[in-house]
């Protein structure tokens, strides 16, 4: 086996975020009889797509000193010693792991059934790594250009922008000629409503006039 080049500070993070997240996290901090050759197989693929080139031995043995360095530290720790920074940086991202697989005991051969699956794997199973379901591994978000548009969300080309900015030009006309349309119609029927009353008042004022003129007339 190859012990292959040092382990950077920032690769040790990418394979501690990736055993956390996957569901098999119980069974990889207990000290378990289980097979789990399939469970790295999976890491060392996650790792390999955000940049770390490991073998599973590599990842498999780094994983086995990063556990028991930490539960040497615990063993400090309930004597009343602070876990030293410098000389294993890693110790809080571990305590988060073993806190999500629910505090077990190092050496502890009881735990869940999350790796039965990986007994009763057939050899059809182990064929292609490409057929592994890595649905519960931390991957990069996809960037805009690499994204898979689904018909309905397929962004629009440079071509298809200009004609929807002038469909839209197109409509905002067509509802500014309705409007003035609409506004010039309503100060028609306003001007011959206001030369209709003045027309009833001159009407009016005609009448009274008449009206004075007899009453006059008869004194």
């Amino acid at each position: 086996m190859t012990r292959g080049p040092k382990w950077k500070d920032e690769q040790v993070h990418i394979l501690l975020d990736t055993v956390r997240q996957s569901c098999y996290v119980r069974q990889l901090i207990s000290s378990s009889c289980k097979p789990n050759k399939g469970i790295w197989q999976r890491i060392r693929s996650s790792l390999k797509k955000r940049g770390c080139k490991r073998s599973l031995d590599q990842c498999r043995t780094k994983w086995k000193t990063l556990k028991m360095t930490f539960f040497k530290v615990r063993k400090d720790v309930k004597r009343g010693r602070l876990p030293d920074a410098r000389s294993f940086p890693f110790y809080p991202k571990m305590k988060s792991i073993w806190d999500a697989a629910e505090r077990p005991r190092y050496g502890e051969r009881r735990v869940s059934d999350v790796g039965n699956t990986e007994h009763q794997e057939t050899q059809s199973n182990r064929r292609s790594e490409e057929n592994v379901d890595y649905s519960w591994t931390v991957t990069p978000s996809p960037t805009y250009s690499e994204r898979s548009w689904s018909n309905d969300e397929q962004p629009f080309t440079s071509h298809e922008q200009g004609g929807l900015k002038e469909s839209l030009m197109q409509s905002l006309l067509r509802n500014h000629e309705n409007f003035m349309t609409s506004t010039l119609k309503n100060q028609e029927k306003l001007t011959r409503d206001v030369t209709s009353i003045l027309s009833q008042i001159m009407e009016q004022q005609t009448l009274v006039v008449k009206t004075i003129s007899v009453v006059a007339e008869k004194i």
